[in-house]
């Protein structure tokens, strides 16, 4: 399939989306849970990715293949992932010694930094726990098992596609219910961190690509097509009555049509999806994903006693300036030591 500039363009729209919500507490009004949102697009997009890289090829087809595809993503990841979670293990074991050495404080930081170098956090329903050193970083823990569990989507897909989605919207709206009911780090576990919820993300951004495909090869597959789109907008409206959160709801909605409009080529979808800044920003995304947190709560840190609005925007100037910055510098010695 052509067009994979169009699906940069959406990745970088995502990490704009997940940056202005961490950064909405300097500006006067809260805005919506556009990081929620941004975070969701991207799993949808990886797995719509690896279904156009590797449906109809043969490989990524048993756990043999597809564990290795997930080491060989974690040893690119993971040096990113240790830089960017440094300041905050710096940050906060000084303030766990600097009360002094207290055995049950230091044993627990310490079985939490264990959890979050393994990788584990999003396995532990527990705050502290996903969001306890670099708030993001569980979104590679469980992105790395929505790439181990690739294989389990291909071996369904071989009989439809179509129980893949509807097992994937049972599970979302199972997990959006359950995530409005508990209001603990359990639900918001359940909702948001869990890897099979995501994986749930993951498969359908699968399952759209092969429908997708289909339909361009075969437009008598119209229907079926249109009937899974139909699905999800059920879901998004399940969700919003259930949540009363309709804009979080919405994104699978809004995603879908954003895959969608992947297949047209019309000058406004180059215009939204293809100019440069957000194709920049979508190459960077992993980088700009991980290192974001780190470089606001420096900045934070180094310009706290700014706290105006008109302070409060050169705050925000500043923090997207650093990770910009701090993702290109990355980048570009990662490349460089590769290709020694």
């Amino acid at each position: 399939m052509k067009k994979q500039n169009h699906i940069q363009g959406i990745r970088g729209i995502a990490f704009l989306m997940v940056f202005l919500w961490h950064i909405s507490s300097f500006l006067p009004r809260r805005l919506p849970h556009l990081g929620d949102m941004g975070t969701e697009i991207f799993f949808i997009i990886s797995g719509f990715l690896i279904s156009m890289h590797y449906f109809n090829t043969g490989s990524m087809t048993t756990c043999k293949q597809t564990l290795a595809y997930a080491i060989k993503k974690w040893k690119k990841i993971y040096p990113i992932f240790f830089l960017s979670t440094l300041p905050f293990l710096f940050f906060i074991w000084r303030s766990v010694l600097k009360v002094g050495i207290v055995p049950s404080k230091i044993e627990i930081t310490g079985v939490k930094t264990a959890i979050d170098l393994l990788l584990l956090q999003s396995w532990i329903p527990v705050s502290d726990v996903f969001f306890g050193f670099n708030a993001v970083s569980w979104f590679i823990s469980s992105l790395l098992f929505c790439y181990v569990m690739t294989f389990v989507f291909f071996k369904i897909q071989k009989n439809t596609s179509a129980i893949v989605i509807i097992g994937c919207l049972a599970i979302k709206i199972l997990s959006e219910v359950l995530g409005n009911l508990l209001h603990n780090d359990l639900g918001t576990w359940l909702h948001y961190i869990c890897p099979l919820t995501r994986t749930a993300d993951y498969f359908m951004g699968m399952a759209l690509y092969i429908q997708i495909k289909e339909v361009m090869e075969n437009p008598e597959e119209k229907k079926l097509l249109l009937w899974q789109i139909g699905s999800i907008f059920l879901y998004g409206s399940v969700c919003i009555y259930f949540t009363n959160k309709p804009i979080y709801s919405a994104i699978d909605i809004v995603t879908v049509l954003m895959l969608g409009v992947c297949l047209i080529k019309t000058r406004l979808t180059s215009i939204l999806f293809e100019n440069k800044i957000v194709l920049y920003f979508g190459s960077l995304g992993l980088e700009l994903y991980l290192i974001h947190l780190p470089v606001i709560m420096m900045s934070e840190s180094l310009l706290s006693k700014f706290g105006h609005l008109h302070i409060g925007m050169a705050k925000i100037a500043i923090m997207f300036i650093g990770t910009v910055f701090c993702a290109e510098l990355y980048s570009r010695i990662a490349n460089r030591i590769q290709q020694k």
